[in-house]
């Protein structure tokens, strides 16, 4: 079977942007399940604060809308 050129780069490109995807992906939810397996909400944002570098105010922000979305879920 014969494929162009330019469809053969086509599906690199989205090979590689889906596996881009699925490792910030699988990152994000291992930093998300890491700061909500602290115990309480200063500890979580301790947590933030040390894994993400992220001031205290961010961090905050941080852990409330994540603690508000575990709570609609």
């Amino acid at each position: 079977m014969k494929i162009s050129t330019s469809h053969l780069k086509r599906i690199i490109h989205e090979e590689l942007f889906y596996r881009e995807f699925h490792r910030k992906t699988d990152e994000l939810t291992e930093e998300k399940e890491g700061m909500m397996d602290q115990p309480t909400f200063d500890a979580k944002v301790k947590w933030v604060m040390k894994n993400q570098g992220k001031d205290e105010e961010s961090a905050r922000k941080i852990v409330g809308a994540a603690v508000r979305d575990a709570e609609n879920h």
